[in-house]
């Protein structure tokens, strides 16, 4: 039987570039469904003649695939916003999903979409995050332990992995672990929580200053859903078998003199170009071009600050 498969992004302003990227990825990797993009401010200019809705606003990408634009209420940061989100979704846009799959509109996916729908089988489908390494004993989560019992959970699981809020993928009968996730985040998702100095006074706890990705952590020790954890490498963080590329950190590919910004970053960027032209066409051909020259010197120019590390070391 054929799942009933969702993709869904949050994004704003200059995200939408990521958007599409992610869109185009998911299209070539042989996705067909409905990508649903929660978005504020205004619409992309890539967008094309639309379908107006009640509630959403729907973009024809190609065949069998279209993306749905929906308005998001909220004064919060968009990151705060993801169990919200795709509970709303399934509850009232998509009921009948089988499963579905948050991405941050910095990802593009590199991998044949069914091994994604073959990954949310086992579990909830996550990635361990460029920083994996945070034991069952280590403070920052024997404190997230302290604050859901303060909540009322139990704990379950011991984890010694700590995974990246950018891909989180669920299905319908696993559904419990975003309410569990939204309960968690709920107390401390306020406006300006980027704000260190405002996270330690939530609880007199001073272990969430990293967004979403504590809570979502903190949900791992207690949730009753299976779970299914990829390594660093399904996110291209380390070398292995990446399903998709993430561009973690404050420079995104689509920012400019990616020459300048290092060779992971560009790595990245350069992924993102590859997904960059179809169906959803980003740049016209000489923006291109200018782009991958760029990030061809990025790449280049990490090779050679490499090399010198390393005959230094040598020296």
């Amino acid at each position: 039987m054929m799942l009933q498969s969702v993709v869904c992004t949050l994004f704003e302003n200059e995200y939408h570039y990521g958007v599409a990227a992610l869109v185009n990825s998911l299209y070539q990797n042989k996705f067909r469904g409905i990508v649903w993009a929660g978005y504020r401010n205004a619409l992309p200019n890539w967008v094309g003649a639309i379908k107006e809705g009640e509630r959403y606003h729907e973009f024809f990408v190609a065949e069998h695939c279209s993306i749905r634009f929906l308005k998001c209420d909220t004064d919060r940061h968009l990151t705060w916003h993801k169990p919200e989100f795709m509970l709303r979704l399934f509850d009232q846009f998509c009921p009948e999903a089988d499963i579905m799959f948050y991405m941050d509109p910095d990802i593009v996916i590199d991998a044949d979409w069914s091994l994604f729908e073959r990954w949310v089988s086992s579990g909830v489908a996550l990635c361990s995050d460029k920083y994996w390494d945070v034991p069952s004993t280590h403070a920052a989560r024997l404190a997230w332990k302290r604050y859901t019992a303060a909540l009322g959970f139990n704990p379950r699981n011991e984890i010694d992995l700590y995974v990246n809020a950018g891909c989180v993928g669920v299905s319908k009968e696993n559904i419990g672990f975003l309410k569990d996730w939204q309960r968690i985040q709920e107390p401390i998702s306020i406006k300006d929580a980027w704000n260190p100095d405002i996270m330690p006074k939530v609880g007199g706890i001073g272990f969430f200053n990293d967004g979403d990705q504590y809570p979502l952590n903190a949900t791992l020790d207690v949730t009753e859903s299976p779970l299914s954890i990829l390594g660093p490498d399904a996110m291209a963080f380390e070398p292995g078998f990446p399903l998709m590329f993430h561009a973690v950190g404050k420079i995104k590919p689509w920012s400019e003199n990616i020459a300048l910004r290092g060779p992971t970053v560009a790595r990245a960027a350069a992924k993102f170009m590859d997904y960059s032209t179809s169906p959803i066409k980003l740049y016209t051909t000489m923006q291109g071009i200018t782009k991958r020259l760029d990030i061809r010197a990025g790449i280049t120019t990490g090779l050679i600050n490499a090399l010198f590390r390393d005959f230094l070391r040598g020296a």
